[in-house]
């Protein structure tokens, strides 16, 4: 523990003391040696923890306030770091911090970045990290490894803590802090630099090391119990989450499964994969959202593998890498299999394969372990955006008075009926502003801005502001994404979407689960609730959403739906009151996602196809 000051004044209340040795309790594990130096630091007399002038606490390193040396320079941490992070653009690279700050910019910024990003803190002088590891909170991100201390030397730590841990990327970018400015900025700069060559040239030599260990693998021929590897590329697309769905019902049906995807900054190098493939030995090997393409060199010869691709907002090129080589490709709707198909993957490689249901984290739960800590009668999950014009990057006056005008009808429309597709809203919303977009750039431009953010946010928000005008009778639960702007819905909104284990208790404390946007978040929460055996109510999906999923058009033809966000709520009225309905939807639904659509079914084919031995 470092020293106190030799002060009348005591250097910080006993919360600081346990925040610090909390701090190093976390940062041990990856940077022991860190820790014991930090540890032993002594500390300035003239070194203060106080309150700050926004109530949090902060480093004075002066007795006269007047000529107050604040750590990071400010007094107001929680005031001038949200700023100073406020143009955080690329969200999934790494990122250096020159100095430590106030102490609060390095969880700040790290809440902000992808979780399989880090924050790489730079710090030559000891006793400013352990001033700023008595003043603020780093314990969630330094165990989970998104924040990295350099101390000491930044080139020289950079590299070393780069070769320790391999499966980390190379920060790609620098957030300046106000007290590092000018020379001593540039001078970081250049350091980090020289580190990143340092760390670049070890990762290739570790590379060329792991690449002729794991070619020498043969494919495994044992009666053991079989292993899978699930690898992924994919940080952003679903991958992550559905991977656990995989592992959890890969263990239920005996097979020793292993992830290796950029859910963490440890996961993220090419390097952690090739050591994935040579520790776990698989006998196949799934992968989400990718190709085994970028693996290609050191891939082992013989071992069998599967493509699965999911729906996802984008696929990086990547992720398709050697695409038109691959076998075993499986699409989780036509619109996927298509994108694969137009990428170059040939259309007989490529099968549809929707991820149905795991009956491992969905399932009925007794009655004492349904309650969820935000209950509520009817729960509706869906992602939504701020309407805001600017939120869109919209400036223009007669486009601003164009995009309200197209949010005033979408909603009317919502609220009777279907919601308009893109193309007719902007034709509907351009006679009633007396606003024309000539220009065809222009016009397919914001069809795409009005089918990708405003109409399934409309068709969400009319269909919950229908449901709380109902609320003397049931009680309103909105989870999601994008509904912080929106103050029709503050009091329903809970939050993003929570993770699995708690979505299931809430499909089952809920009478009711809605999904007011046909999507594929919502056709995957269909099967979930089904699962958890609750009650799901969809959109009405039109003939188009049906060939878009051939597996599913069974049980989406058994949920109840509706057509309006007025219908909606005699529809959510009608299921509330009549608990025998319900039920029978409820048993009609798992009875088909359990029967035909289970997780394991698929995973057990995969399986059965990919290890098959020629007699």
């Amino acid at each position: 523990m470092a020293s106190s000051p030799a002060s009348t004044t005591p250097f910080a209340p006993p919360v600081a003391l346990e925040r610090f040795r909390a701090n190093l309790d976390a940062l041990a594990p990856r940077q022991p040696a860190l820790a014991r130096e930090l540890a032993d630091t002594p500390i300035p007399s003239t070194a203060r923890i106080v309150t700050g002038r926004d109530g949090t606490p902060v480093a004075l390193c002066s007795e006269n306030e007047t000529l107050a040396d604040w750590l990071g320079g400010t007094s107001m941490p929680t005031i001038s770091s949200p700023e100073l992070l406020r143009e955080t653009i690329d969200r999934g690279v790494s990122v250096v911090l020159p100095t430590v700050g106030s102490g609060h910019e390095a969880p700040m910024l790290a809440d902000r970045l992808e979780p399989h990003a880090a924050v790489f803190v730079c710090a030559p002088d000891p006793v400013r990290v352990v001033l700023a590891l008595h003043a603020a909170d780093w314990t969630r991100h330094l165990r989970q490894g998104r924040i990295v201390i350099l101390a000491g030397d930044t080139e020289a730590a950079l590299a070393e803590f780069l070769e320790q841990h391999p499966g980390y990327q190379i920060p790609a970018r620098l957030q300046p802090l106000p007290d590092a400015r000018g020379h001593a900025l540039a001078e970081c700069t250049q350091a980090v630099q020289r580190g990143a060559q340092r760390a670049g040239t070890a990762q290739q030599q570790m590379l060329v090391r792991l690449t002729q260990q794991v070619t020498r693998r043969r494919a495994r021929r044992t009666n053991a119990r079989p292993r899978v590897l699930i690898l992924s590329t994919d940080a952003v697309g679903g991958a992550i989450e559905f991977a656990a769905h995989v592992d959890s019902v890969l263990g239920a049906l005996g097979i020793d499964s292993a992830r290796c995807l950029p859910d963490a900054p440890d996961k993220c190098h090419r390097i952690a994969r090739i050591a994935a493939l040579r520790d776990h030995d698989p006998d196949w090997v799934l992968l989400l959202n990718s190709t085994p393409g970028p693996l290609r060199d050191c891939w082992p010869e013989g071992l069998p593998y599967a493509c699965w691709f999911l729906e996802s907002p984008f696929l990086p090129a990547q992720s398709l890498v050697g695409i038109s080589d691959c076998e075993n490709l499986y699409a989780a709707s036509t619109a996927v299999r298509d994108r694969l198909v137009v990428a170059g993957a040939k259309p007989d490689a490529v099968s549809i394969l929707e991820p149905g249901v795991d009956d491992t984290t969905f399932y009925p739960l007794p009655e004492a372990e349904r309650v969820s800590d935000h209950a509520c009668d009817v729960a509706v999950f869906a992602d939504g955006f701020d309407l805001a014009p600017a939120a869109s990057g919209i400036a223009l006056e007669t486009h601003e008075r164009l995009w309200r005008v197209a949010a005033d009808v979408c909603a009317e429309r919502c609220r009777e009926g279907d919601a308009p597709d893109a193309g007719t809203l902007l034709e509907l919303a351009e006679r009633a502003a007396d606003v024309k977009l000539a220009d065809a750039e222009q016009r397919r431009e914001f069809i795409g801005l009005l089918d990708a953010r405003m109409v399934r946010t409309v068709a969400a928000m009319t269909a919950v502001e229908e449901l709380v005008a109902l609320d003397d009778w049931t009680s309103i639960g909105l989870w999601g994404a994008g509904w912080e702007k929106h103050a029709s819905l503050r009091d329903a909104y809970r939050g993003a979407t929570p993770p699995a284990a708690q979505r299931n208790r809430i499909h089952q404390s809920a009478s009711i689960v809605v999904f007011p946007q046909v999507t594929p978040l919502a056709v995957r929460g269909v099967f979930e609730v089904a699962g958890s055996g609750g009650c799901p109510v969809i959109a009405k999906p039109d003939d188009a959403t049906l060939a878009r999923y051939p597996q599913s058009c069974q049980i989406l033809s058994l949920v109840s739906s509706f057509s309006g966000a007025k219908r909606l709520g005699r529809l959510v009225r009608r299921l509330v009151s009549d608990i025998a309905c319900r039920s029978r939807t409820a048993e009609k639904c798992r009875t088909e996602a359990l029967r035909n659509h289970a997780l394991r079914d698929r995973l057990t084919t995969l399986h059965t196809q990919l290890t098959a031995r020629p007699s």
